[in-house]
């Protein structure tokens, strides 16, 4: 009671200050303060437990997949991983060498309920992770859309190319057709086709430029 106490006190003036910082979309230092707490409470609990035997151990990974959904950059989840294997090391030693409470013996349905847990979390964040997904390739389909709808719209030729010496079609718009009288196709399956269309006498004058280019 007095473990359930503690935590009462201590996750529940946390929780409702990550509640106002999403409320005032300071959504990073909710991300970060979420984060310290799980881990505080996963260390807490694992200790309280007798170490790294407890089921509570396996929340580690939880927090390091929460970590990776919540955190804008994978240098943030690889210190966060690094604190979880730390803390992790330092459970393992502190049990070892028998300065952690008496390990506490879980029957198979509470450890059952425990990794059930963990298990419904991770698919909740696994959820969170590809419907993100999907809605980045939704806008990146729909800007690659618009894009090519301004560029084959206007009343200009617009090309691409690779930026190697080779200068390879990426892209080419069908308005090329009425510049130089070959359709948008020839240029796309030969992608150096440009090249066999220019002059002789001006081939030599394309190739430097592109050499002082690139």
């Amino acid at each position: 009671a007095r473990r359930v106490f503690i935590l009462a006190v201590i996750t529940v003036p946390v929780n409702l200050t990550i509640m106002g910082l999403v409320r005032s979309k300071r959504l990073q230092m909710a991300s970060i303060l979420l984060t310290v707490l799980i881990w505080l409470i996963i260390t807490a609990e694992t200790i309280q437990a007798g170490g790294v035997s407890a089921p509570i151990f396996i929340g580690y990974i939880f927090l390091i997949i929460l970590g990776g959904v919540l955190s804008r950059g994978s240098r943030s989840t690889l210190y966060l991983t690094l604190l979880c294997i730390g803390s992790g090391t330092l459970i393992a030693f502190a049990e070892n060498n028998g300065m952690l409470p008496e390990v506490l013996s879980y029957p198979p349905y509470a450890r059952l309920a425990i990794y059930s847990l963990f298990f419904l979390l991770a698919m909740i964040l696994q959820n969170i992770t590809a419907g993100s997904l999907k809605n980045l390739l939704a806008n990146a389909r729909s800007s690659e859309k618009k894009y090519r709808s301004l560029l084959e719209n206007i009343t200009i030729t617009t090309y691409i190319n690779s930026t190697d010496s080779h200068a390879y079609t990426e892209y080419v718009s069908p308005q090329v057709v009425k510049l130089v009288g070959y359709p948008r196709d020839a240029f796309l399956k030969d992608r150096e086709f440009w090249k066999k269309i220019i002059h002789p006498e001006d081939r030599s004058l394309i190739s430097g430029w592109f050499t002082r280019i690139l």
